[in-house]
C-alpha cells in the first residue's frame, strides 16, 4: 500500500511539473520555440489565432486543461487570413508579450522590453463568445 501511495505521488508531481511552463524566458523570442514547448505539454488543449482586424494576425491564445491560458502577442502583425496556430509563417514571428491567465483572472504579463514599456503593459481584455445552442 505504501509503494502505491508513493507511486501515485510521483505520478501526480510529474503531471504537475510537465504542465508548468517557464513563460518568462520566451518573451522576446520566436514563437516557434514557445509553441514547441507548449505542444509537448500534456495539459495543452488547443489554440486560436487572434486578429486585430480582418486579415491581420496579431497573436494567438493557447488553452490548457487546468483553466490556464496564455495570450501571445507578436511584435508585428502578419497579413493573411488562412493562418492557424501551427502555421510556419507564424512560428517565425517574434513574441512581444505573453499574458498569463488563470481561469478568467489576469495573472501577469511578460515582455522583453524597457521599464517604461513594462509600465504601460496593460491587461488585455478578451471578449468571451458564448455559443448558442440550437
Amino acid at each position: 500500500m505504501f509503494k502505491i501511495t508513493i507511486l501515485f505521488l510521483i505520478l501526480s508531481f510529474s503531471q504537475f511539473a510537465i504542465g508548468q511552463l517557464d513563460i518568462e524566458k520566451y518573451a522576446g523570442k520566436k514563437y516557434r520555440s514557445f509553441y514547441k514547448a507548449v505542444s509537448k505539454d500534456s495539459t495543452f488543449v488547443g489554440c486560436r489565432v487572434l486578429r486585430a482586424r480582418p486579415n491581420k494576425v496579431t497573436g494567438v491564445e493557447l488553452f490548457f486543461k487546468n483553466d490556464i491560458h496564455y495570450v501571445v502577442s507578436f511584435t508585428k502583425g502578419k497579413l493573411d487570413d488562412g493562418y492557424t496556430c501551427e502555421s510556419k509563417n507564424l512560428r517565425g514571428m517574434t513574441i512581444y508579450v505573453i499574458h498569463y491567465y488563470k481561469e478568467d483572472v489576469y495573472q501577469n504579463g511578460y515582455c522583453k522590453c524597457t521599464d517604461s514599456e513594462k509600465a504601460r503593459l496593460i491587461e488585455p481584455l478578451i471578449k468571451k463568445v458564448e455559443l448558442e445552442e440550437e
